[in-house]
């Protein structure tokens, strides 16, 4: 744990796989006890920084005759193990920002299981309520709104700025207001948390509304910048790189945001899974 807290050590996770996605309960890598051993084979999908990663925390199917979500079992796997194999997986904008993991009969230890076998669920039910609380992305949005403010006043549309420009800054103050909204139930949900110890089914709606709000916020900010958002400006990213942007700086990136932040409504489990998730767990629907 010190070694994760420094930075030394970093993780990734295993989840989604090409047959389950948002509906994690049916995970399909095997799990197969050998003696003080799991043998592990199957594959998992959309895995962030797994190139990166020293550590990968699996759920994996190690019971296939029982309920789905008590047949599961989790499990910490160190990436340099034999019969790993990772595959990149492009976005939208050219970026690798995902990857595949693939397990051939990769030998894991019986006490690299975090929790108990089969029990992995509870595990992931838990670590999936701290991932909804962060893919809300309420600072992100503030890092973003922030920037659409400044090209606003920048920019300039008939002759004006479009920060002058009433119905633009309208837009702006109803992007302000649905931040501000989100970030108080985030507060809401932290304070909760803390009193508790419990995190629920409420971080579900952070990441219900964060989402979209990520996505409106790229929408503003390409119709500001208008035609300079077309070129692609990859290639000045780089360090080091001395190809220039097409356009002002501001419009390096907001393209690239907006392709890849598109599959922010799946990222975390989808918008249609987390209204399920709130109509059952929240309002006994």
């Amino acid at each position: 744990m010190p070694r994760t807290l420094s930075g030394e050590i970093q993780w990734c996770q295993g989840y989604s796989e090409p047959g389950a996605g948002s509906d994690l309960a049916n995970v399909s890598t095997r799990a197969e006890r050998d003696g003080d051993d799991y043998i592990v084979n199957g594959s998992k999908i959309w895995t962030t920084a797994a190139e990166e990663a020293h550590w990968i925390f699996c759920l994996t199917r190690s019971d296939p005759d029982v309920q789905a979500q008590r047949g599961i079992t989790f499990l910490l796997i160190d990436m340099d193990d034999p019969g790993i194999t990772v595959n990149p997986i492009i976005a939208l904008n050219g970026a690798r920002l995902w990857n595949e993991v693939v397990f051939e009969n990769v030998r894991v230890p019986t006490q690299n299981r975090l929790g108990e076998e089969n029990r992995g669920w509870t595990v992931a039910k838990a670590l999936l309520g701290d991932e909804r609380i962060f893919v809300s992305r309420i600072s992100e949005s503030t890092r973003m709104l922030a920037c659409v403010k400044d090209v606003a006043r920048t920019e300039r549309a008939d002759g004006a700025r479009l920060m002058d420009d009433t119905s633009f800054a309208k837009r702006i103050a109803e992007l302000d207001m649905r931040l501000q909204a989100l970030d108080m139930m985030g507060l809401r949900l932290l304070a909760k948390a803390e009193e508790t110890g419990q995190i629920g089914a409420e971080p579900s709606a952070l990441k219900a509304l964060g989402s979209p709000l990520v996505q409106a916020m790229d929408e503003a900010m390409t119709e500001a910048i208008g035609y300079y958002g077309l070129p692609d400006n990859r290639e000045s990213w780089s360090e080091g790189s001395n190809v220039e942007t097409a356009g002002p700086p501001h419009a390096s990136a907001p393209m690239s945001n907006y392709l890849h932040h598109r599959g922010y409504s799946i990222a975390g489990g989808t918008t249609e899974v987390q209204k399920n998730i709130l109509a059952k767990a929240v309002l006994g629907l």
